[in-house]
C-alpha cells in the first residue's frame, strides 16, 4: 500500500560485521532512530532493545506509525545511529547512516553501510564501514483508530457485577459502602458512584440500552450464590439503562443478604458466555460490531485467584474488557496481578492469555475527582477493543449517524477522558490488520 501519515509500519532490523568499540570484548549494541528536522539535531523517535555481545546482532520486530517516524511528512531524512552499550550510560558511537523517510518506508533502503566519521578520518582511504545495517523487514499497514469502529456504529455493551460480600457492611449502616441512605439527599456511595462514571459514557454505545446486572458473594433464598442476576431472573438478567442498573441495586437489599466470600471467576465466566456469541467475524455478521465492558465492583482481595486467571486467560480470545473497581480501604495489592499491564497472565494449564482484558481501578484515589474517575476506569478500552478486532481481522463498518454519540467524536482532547470522550485515547491504541 502507498504509506499515508496514518499508516503503520512494522520493521525489523539485524547488523552484520560490526566494529568493536572494547578491545577486549564484542559489543552491546542498539539502534537509535532520529527523524532529522532543519532547526535541530533531530528528534528522538524510537530505541531498540540492546543485544548483548553480539557483532551481528538481530533485533525485535518494532511497531511504528508514519506520524511517529516522521511526524506524517515522508520527505523527511531519517538518521539511524548503531551504539555499543555502556553500563555507566556513556554508550560508545558505532555508525550511522542517513536515509529518505519514504525510501525507507518503502524499503528501497534494505542494506545501508554504517558510518564512523572519526574513524573515517583516522583511517583515510582504508575504511569501508563501521558495519551493515540491514532492514530485514517492513511492512505497511493501515491503522484502524477507535473513533472509525465508533462511527462504523460498534456498539459497547456493559455488564454489571456488585459485590454482596458481608465485608461492605449492612447497607442500614452508615458507614458501609452500600449505605443507601444518603441517597435522599443526592449523594451516591462508592457503588453507585463507579456505576454511573461508567455508565454514563458507554450507555450511548448500545442501541438498547438494556445492561445485564449480576451480584456475588450474597445470600439469596438462603443459598451463597456468586453470579446471580439483580432482576432475580436468570432468563432476563438485563435492566433499562443505567437509571434501570440503580435501581435494581437499590432494591437488590429486601431479597439478599450480605454473605461471602469474594470470588470472581462464576462472574467473569458468566460475562465471556455473553461475549461468546459475537467471537468470530461470522458470528460478528455484516451488521453491527459489538464489544462487551464487565465492570466489577468489589470491596475485598478475592478467594478464588486461580480459577479467576483461568477464566479471565480463556475470555481473552473474545470481545471483552473487564474494569475491576476497588471500593473501601483493603489491601487490593494482589488484585494487581490480574491487571496483566507488562506481562502475559497464565492459567493452571500454562495457557497464555492472547492480550490483556484487564484495568484495576482504586476508588478512593479519584473519589473527589468523577472526571478523573470516568477516565481511569475506561482508559484501556480504545487499546483492548483495537487488540480485539485487529487479532480477528473485523474491519469498521460503514460510518453511521447515532443520537447521543457526537460529543465522544468530536470533544476528544489528549488522553481526556471526561463524560463523553474515550476516543481521545485512540492514540494509545494498536494498529490494526496489515492491508
Amino acid at each position: 500500500m502507498v504509506p499515508t501519515p496514518s499508516s503503520t509500519v512494522e520493521l525489523r532490523f539485524r547488523c552484520k560485521g560490526l566494529k568493536k568499540s572494547d578491545f577486549l570484548s564484542q559489543s552491546d549494541p542498539f539502534i537509535v532512530l532520529y527523524t532529522q528536522e532543519a532547526a535541530s539535531q533531530g528528534i528522538l523517535v524510537w530505541r531498540s532493545e540492546v543485544v548483548m555481545d553480539n557483532c551481528n546482532p538481530k533485533w525485535n520486530r518494532a511497531t511504528l506509525s508514519v506520524q511517529t517516524l516522521c511526524n506524517g511528512d515522508l520527505s523527511r531524512l531519517l538518521k539511524i545511529e548503531c551504539m555499543d552499550w555502556e553500563r555507566n550510560g556513556r554508550h560508545q558511537f558505532i555508525g550511522s547512516c542517513t536515509v529518505n523517510a519514504a525510501e525507507f518506508v518503502a524499503g528501497e533502503m534494505r542494506s545501508m553501510d554504517l558510518i564512523n566519521r572519526e574513524r573515517q578520518a583516522r583511517k583515510g582511504k582504508r575504511y569501508k564501514n563501521s558495519g551493515v545495517l540491514i532492514l530485514e523487514q517492513i511492512e505497511c499497514f493501515k491503522r484502524n483508530t477507535f473513533a472509525e469502529y465508533l462511527r462504523g456504529g460498534c456498539e459497547i455493551s456493559l455488564v454489571v457485577g456488585i459485590d454482596y460480600t458481608a465485608s461492605n457492611g449492612s447497607p442500614s449502616d452508615p458507614s458501609s459502602l452500600h449505605y443507601l441512605g444518603a441517597s435522599y439527599n443526592g449523594q451516591m456511595n462508592d457503588y453507585q458512584s463507579a456505576i454511573t462514571a461508567t455508565g454514563a459514557i458507554l450507555e450511548p454505545y448500545d442501541s438498547d440500552k438494556r445492561f445485564p446486572v449480576y451480584g456475588f458473594g450474597g445470600l439469596v433464598n438462603g443459598v451463597v450464590n456468586h453470579c446471580f442476576p439483580l432482576t432475580f431472573d436468570p432468563s432476563q438478567p438485563e435492566v433499562e439503562g443505567v437509571n434501570g442498573i440503580m435501581s435494581a441495586y437499590s432494591n437488590s437489599f429486601q431479597f439478599v443478604q450480605l454473605h461471602g466470600p469474594t470470588m470472581f471467576a462464576p462472574l467473569v465466566h458468566q460475562a465471556a458466555a455473553i461475549a461468546q456469541t459475537f467471537s468470530t467475524p461470522s458470528e460478528q455478521g455484516v451488521g453491527s460490531l459489538k464489544y462487551f465492558v464487565l465492570l466489577i465492583i468489589t470491596d475485598g482481595a478475592i478467594m478464588d485467584m486461580q480459577q479467576t486467571i483461568d477464566e479471565l486467560v480463556q475470555a481473552s480470545t473474545l470481545p471483552l474488557s473487564i474494569i475491576i473497581v476497588a471500593v473501601g480501604n483493603a489491601d487490593f495489592t494482589a488484585m494487581n496481578a490480574l491487571d496483566a499491564d507488562g506481562k502475559v497472565l497464565i492459567d493452571s494449564r500454562r495457557q497464555r492469555a492472547a492480550r490483556d482484558i484487564v484495568q484495576f481501578v482504586p476508588f478512593n484515589q479519584f473519589r473527589r475527582n468523577p472526571a478523573r474517575l470516568a477516565k481511569e476506569t475506561l482508559a484501556e478500552v480504545p487499546t483492548q477493543l483495537l487488540e480485539y478486532f485487529n487479532m480477528k481481522g473485523i474491519q469498521p463498518r460503514t460510518p453511521v449517524q447515532r443520537a447521543g454519540t457526537s460529543h465522544l467524536i468530536n470533544n476528544a482532547s489528549n488522553r481526556g477522558m471526561s463524560v463523553g470522550s474515550m476516543e481521545s485515547m485512540e492514540s494509545m491504541a494498536p494498529s490494526s490488520q496489515q492491508v
